[in-house]
């Protein structure tokens, strides 16, 4: 029997700027590739607090990556490093990022989401397991598809 689980790793970026005196850090990827989604918690109906978790695919958005500056402002006067967009079906990868800091951009809807990432040798590289979640209260995480025999 396998069991298939999302993790969270990161949330990130709620605001235009994380700053290292903050206490965030950067979400390490091996490559920075996925599925873009929006995400929200729907209660379930004749209950009471009881929620479940709501995602939809979010096809053609644009999405860019800047390299982080040393101050961890994001993302006025940084030149963007590569540009992408999802496809039907909401996936996407950069093909040709390179080694680390960088802020991934998403604009939606008028609303505009930012994460920090760092991508690293050797963290995990299947983009098919990686979910970019964006939600309505201006969060960006990433999660992590994990499969367990």
């Amino acid at each position: 029997m396998n069991w298939v689980f999302l993790v969270m790793v990161g949330l990130l970026a709620q605001g235009g700027q994380i700053r290292p005196d903050q206490g965030e850090h950067p979400t390490k990827v091996g490559r920075v590739c996925g599925k873009l989604v929006h995400y929200e918690q729907v209660p379930v109906k004749n209950t009471t607090n009881v929620y479940m978790p709501k995602t939809r695919t979010l096809p053609r958005v644009a999405l860019r990556l800047y390299r982080a500056s040393e101050d961890g402002s994001c993302c006025d006067g940084l030149v963007v490093a590569e540009e992408t967009k999802t496809g039907r079906w909401g996936r996407f990868r950069f093909k040709n990022t390179e080694i680390g800091p960088f802020w991934l951009t998403a604009d939606i809807g008028g609303r505009s989401y930012r994460m920090l990432v760092r991508v690293e040798k050797g963290i995990h590289e299947e983009c098919s397991d990686d979910q970019y979640q964006v939600e309505n209260s201006g969060a960006f995480r990433m999660g992590r598809t994990i499969t367990v025999d």
